[in-house]
């Protein structure tokens, strides 16, 4: 891989979790109590020992709501979401079909 494509998927990958960071922070916005709840303990290393959802957020709660996020920010647009998202259109249709949409 040439080394303009890696600067290219690192700046995809930068942007995209940018993105998440910033939508982590708009739901804990909507979620009363959820900063209050203290972070999960880290080893020497720094990594995280657990992980208890606050507030009964769920990976596939979060999951749903970046797809909608997303998918607002591509005007419903699925192709180009799934190449926002970094997933093939197929796996993106599964999981809105998953979701009810």
């Amino acid at each position: 891989m040439s080394d303009d494509r890696v600067a290219e998927k690192l700046a995809t990958l930068e942007e995209s979790v940018r993105q998440l960071g910033l939508l982590v922070s708009a739901l804990a916005d909507r979620m009363p109590g959820l900063r209050d709840t203290p972070a999960a303990p880290r080893d020497s290393a720094g990594a995280t020992e657990s992980f208890t959802a606050a507030d009964g957020i769920t990976l596939e709660a979060l999951e749903a709501e970046y797809i909608r996020h997303t998918l607002e920010r591509c005007a419903h647009n699925k192709t180009l979401t799934a190449t926002v998202l970094g997933v093939d259109p197929s796996t993106l249709h599964r999981k809105l079909s998953r979701l009810g949409w």
